[in-house]
């Protein structure tokens, strides 16, 4: 359900046959397969329509929707993982929720703020752009923002570093590097050390 109280929906037909020439002819009529699963039901293949999914999808990966699969009763559900192939979805895994069970997902994180040491000529290097974090589907963030205007060159941002809603837990490890700052001259040596073959050191200017 969204902030105006609508709650989103995905219509979606169970899938029996698994045969090379199913996919390829469900594919070719803008069908997805998928999958539903979840603590309170067994795994089920189904599939969906692309251009509905498409709707759903731009919405956000933790909007939590009603999945209604034909000859079942609804199901409460978020979008857990997504495949792509050649510029289209290729496979999606849809997974139950309930209200009262916390769930881990992966949310974007959105910069902002342009780094003091960008500002002084550094360069912003981003290592991740999303958190793995848990809490009640009610209390998903579609995404968290982080301000990294305070950022000079040779500062970085850890996940520790970074504050989540009320009732939201990180996931992700402590230390793992999010952002940094660095100068032109400590980017090239960064590159040179992993273009430099197996045993043998990057050249040192003199």
């Amino acid at each position: 359900m969204n902030a105006q109280g609508k709650t989103y929906q995905l219509k979606a037909e169970r899938r029996t046959d698994f045969t090379r020439s199913s996919l390829r002819e469900l594919r070719q009529k803008g069908r997805i397969p998928g999958v539903v699963y979840g603590a309170d039901m067994e795994s089920t293949a189904l599939h969906v329509d692309s251009r509905e999914f498409a709707k759903l999808a731009r919405v956000g990966r933790t909007e939590v929707f009603q999945l209604q699969i034909e000859g079942m009763r609804p199901v409460q559900a978020l979008i857990k993982d997504v495949v792509k192939g050649d510029g289209a979805y290729a496979h999606i895994d849809f997974q139950q929720v309930s209200a009262n069970h916390p769930i881990r997902i992966h949310v974007p994180i959105e910069y902002v703020g342009t780094p003091v040491g960008v500002k002084k000529g550094g360069i912003l290097q981003t290592q991740e752009t999303n958190l793995e974090i848990e809490g009640l589907p009610a209390h998903l963030p579609s995404v968290i923002q982080v301000d990294i205007s305070a950022l000079g060159i040779g500062g970085k941002l850890l996940v520790e570093d970074v504050q989540v809603p009320e009732h939201i837990h990180l996931i992700s490890h402590k230390n793992e590097l999010l952002v940094s700052i660095v100068t032109q001259r400590g980017m090239e040596e960064a590159e040179g050390e992993e273009e430099s073959p197996a045993g043998v050191p990057a050249a040192i200017e003199a």
